[in-house]
């Protein structure tokens, strides 16, 4: 049941003729403030740097997605002025190959920034964390707006638990993991070109 409800409310995001669904944040949390990767100086404000293989910091952000009467409660790891918002999904790639599964989301114009359409990459059955059997289910996805820049990610087991509660034990490894897997990230030139073409092609289907 579970795992129904969380395919139909991402599913019903990346939807532009579906039933709108809603992401709320209710609660956010500084786990590390300290900076890592090559350090660039931005014109921003708000992100006064932004860092090539790293990140400024890692917060965990608990959100509430609502589709009609369904309400999914769920965690996301965000590392925070990252130089590419889709390092998570590269580091992945770069870990696991090709992912099992994609949705896609149409983002609205924010302010001078214009509508644009993202896209979350799912692998299923990954054994993430080192020298451990367990699997898991891992959402990658990011996004740049004229206040932040990250990446982020969503884990869950095989049940589709979330793995980023307070109460998991393998929590801070995994967030851990995704983070070093982020600075061991090699060249992502090739990948961010292989998901400009996914969104391309994605574009050009006809919209039921």
């Amino acid at each position: 049941m579970r795992f129904s409800i969380i395919i139909l409310i991402f599913g019903a995001l990346s939807c532009s003729t579906s039933k709108s669904a809603n992401k709320i944040e209710i609660e956010s949390s500084i786990l590390s403030s300290k900076a890592v990767g090559k350090r660039h100086k931005t014109q921003n404000s708000y992100n006064p740097y932004i860092y090539e293989n790293g990140y400024a910091s890692i917060s965990v952000v608990e959100e509430i997605i609502t589709l009609d009467t369904l309400h999914l409660k769920v965690n996301k790891v965000k590392f925070n002025a990252v130089l590419g918002a889709n390092y998570t999904q590269a580091a992945m790639f770069q870990k696991f190959g090709k992912w099992n599964r994609e949705i896609f989301m149409e983002s609205p114009q924010r302010g001078s920034l214009p509508a644009m359409t993202k896209v979350i990459l799912i692998w299923d059955s990954v054994k993430l964390l080192p020298n451990n059997e367990t699997l898991f289910n891992i959402f990658c996805e990011g996004d740049e707006n004229m206040k932040e820049i990250y990446a982020s990610a969503m884990v869950f087991d095989s049940k589709y638990n979330d793995q980023l509660k307070m109460n998991v034990a393998e929590r801070e490894l995994i967030i851990n993991t995704l983070g070093e897997s982020i600075q061991n990230l090699k060249s992502t030139n090739s990948f961010n070109q292989m998901i400009r073409q996914l969104i391309m092609n994605y574009k050009k289907q006809p919209k039921i």
